[in-house]
């Protein structure tokens, strides 16, 4: 599954715009002021409905959706994942992680252990080998 990354001779590049499992377009319609306003808003903590139920699924978590950010308010809710221990990584993060092989390269052990610890370390768990696979699996 393509997920935003492309890989030339000089080198990976990750772009989030091509990335399936986050928003796209996402915009701000209030600031921070309380302003009525229009404006993109970086998608990288967007992830879809689907990817956040899919994720959920797979690390036992529930999906909650917020809308606001301070008095900003969202065209669409950034999705947490929040895990049994009681914290919250939104699912965006994540699916960031997965896509970008541009931040996460293929080394000895593969760019999916590498994800694998990066995920752990976003939902402040231990290590566990395969959960990036795990997660991809969820969303195929």
């Amino acid at each position: 599954m393509f997920l935003g990354s492309t890989t030339t001779e000089d080198g990976v590049t990750y772009d989030k715009t091509q990335n399936p499992l986050l928003e796209q377009g996402v915009t701000a319609t209030t600031d921070i002021n309380g302003r009525k306003v229009t404006q993109p808003i970086n998608n990288s903590d967007y992830a879809t409905k689907t990817t956040a139920d899919a994720f959920s699924r797979v690390l036992a978590a529930d999906v909650m959706e917020v809308g606001t950010f301070g008095t900003a308010v969202s065209s669409v809710p950034r999705r947490f994942l929040m895990l049994p221990g009681g914290s919250f990584v939104p699912a965006g993060a994540l699916a960031t992680i997965l896509g970008n092989d541009a931040a996460y390269p293929p080394g000895a052990g593969g760019n999916l252990n590498v994800k694998s610890g990066a995920i752990a370390d976003a939902c402040g768990i231990p290590y566990q080998k395969g959960l990036a696979e795990a997660l991809m699996a969820s969303i195929q």
